[in-house]
């Protein structure tokens, strides 16, 4: 693999168009819903460990692209780990592809908590924020392999009425796998049957598939 870098894409434009970003279901009169639109939205840096993925999953495939893509960002002097905005590059293809940040989202939850290490039992619910990684866990897990902090868009003061499609797990149940899971319980702990209606719209960042010419 060889990459040429295009264009870099500076923080507060890519603020900017995180914002943006839709949920994939319209409300009931058709309207996009845009839960970042008033968020709080960060560059933060801390280990992958302090994150919690919410998928059991990461295919090899990726994992190695990842790896590969790091060895060719390093060339030009860029931590692909440590990202401080976005970069549009080309591949030795031709292709030409946008990466960000890693996305992690500061989900509200209602829980109880278990008295398993203690002798005190609570019966109410209580609320917690929970650090959840959205978007971009293959390259978690590489700064996890790696024992290395990482750098992530961190968004908080999302809507309590759209959470994130799934529930967190551990890095303990995430499984190298060499094709996706099929079934819903392999996958995630998901919120809903109708996942997608939480689903946030990373295609309006052209990120995760080749971009065309002048996209």
């Amino acid at each position: 693999m060889s990459i040429e870098i295009v264009r870099h894409i500076p923080w507060d434009e890519l603020e900017a168009m995180v914002r943006k970003i839709p949920l994939k279901k319209p409300d009931a009169d058709g309207q996009l819903i845009y839960p970042y639109k008033d968020a709080r939205i960060s560059l933060r840096t801390g280990h992958p460990a302090e994150r919690n993925p919410t998928t059991f999953y990461l295919l090899r495939e990726q994992l190695a692209r990842h790896e590969a893509l790091e060895q060719e960002f390093d060339k030009y002097g860029i931590d692909l780990l440590n990202l401080h905005g976005g970069v549009e590059f080309r591949d030795d293809q031709g292709q030409q592809w946008r990466i960000i940040p890693p996305v992690v989202e500061y989900v509200e939850e209602e829980v109880r908590f278990v008295s398993s290490r203690g002798d005190i039992s609570y019966d109410a619910v209580n609320s917690i924020k929970v650090p959840i990684i959205n978007d971009g866990a293959h390259r978690e897990y590489r700064g996890l392999q790696q024992d290395r902090a990482t750098t992530v868009i961190a968004i908080d003061n999302i809507p309590f009425e759209h959470p994130f499609y799934a529930y967190p797990n551990l890095w303990s149940d995430v499984q190298l796998v060499d094709a996706v899971s099929k079934t819903m319980a392999e996958k995630k702990l998901y919120r809903r049957k109708d996942s997608y209606a939480l689903y946030r719209n990373f295609d309006v960042l052209g990120v995760g598939k080749p971009r065309g010419v002048g996209s």
